[in-house]
């Protein structure tokens, strides 16, 4: 992870090209940019979904067939483990309770004692515990369920 003290390297001008972009940084005042911890992992689990919305910014769909392997989350999960900077999980993607490995994510995520927050469709928080195989009670092993639908729509059939 990125030490706190570290500056962090942007565009510093190519004469011609692009402005200067740590003299510009200086000649408003703010300074030089420095990086903070990383407190927060997102994770996008896919683009697989039980729905095909318009306003979906993934594309995602019943037809997407790209989604998160096993080993990728697996490494994922040996990266967090050894980030104890990261404190928040954010499982998205898709319809992320349908990839096999939101389960795996979940359970890990929680064991490390991280927040999980699932960003996903119209969903409850009983069905995500349910396709994270925790019981009803322990729905609240996630801090925050992030909803993109605020009632359910109208979506075409897709075949």
């Amino acid at each position: 992870m990125a030490l706190p003290e570290t500056a962090f390297p942007i565009l510093n001008g190519v004469p011609g090209v692009t402005p200067d972009f740590d003299g510009t940084l200086e000649k408003t005042g703010c300074g030089t940019l420095v990086r903070e911890e990383t407190t927060t992992l997102q994770i996008n689990v896919g683009k697989l979904c039980n729905q095909a919305c318009h306003h979906c910014r993934l594309k995602a769909g019943p037809k997407r067939t790209e989604i998160m392997r096993r080993e990728v989350a697996e490494r994922v999960l040996e990266m967090l483990a050894a980030s104890p900077s990261i404190t928040t999980v954010d499982i998205t993607g898709g319809a992320p309770e349908l990839n096999a490995n939101f389960e795996l994510l979940v359970r890990e995520s929680g064991k490390l004692g991280r927040h999980v927050i699932a960003s996903a469709q119209n969903t409850s928080p009983e069905r995500l515990a349910s396709s994270a195989n925790l019981s009803p009670s322990k729905a609240s092993t996630f801090s925050r369920i992030n909803s993109s639908l605020k009632r359910r729509a109208r979506v075409p059939s897709v075949s």
